[in-house]
């Protein structure tokens, strides 16, 4: 999956090299569940790097809920056009 792909050869070194631990949401809990442990990881994080390739409605939930703290967010999307 080219997702995973993105995660584990460009998110993943660059955020490491940064200093960040990176945690994907469907590595916190179950896939298509917004848990409260994903809410408060949202919340408290120091920053979010949200893929918006596929139109989630999770992923822009997610987004909101990350855009109301006011802290950074990176947005990244496949453009397939």
């Amino acid at each position: 999956m080219l997702n995973n792909k993105i995660l584990k050869y460009l998110i993943r070194p660059v955020c490491k090299q940064m200093g960040y631990i990176t945690k994907r949401a469907d590595e916190i809990n179950e896939p298509g569940l917004i848990t409260k442990k994903v809410i408060i990881k949202l919340i408290n994080s120091d920053l979010v790097i949200a893929d918006l390739t596929g139109h989630n409605p999770n992923a822009f939930y997610e987004l909101a809920l990350r855009h109301a703290t006011g802290k950074p967010i990176i947005l990244i999307i496949l453009n397939i056009y």
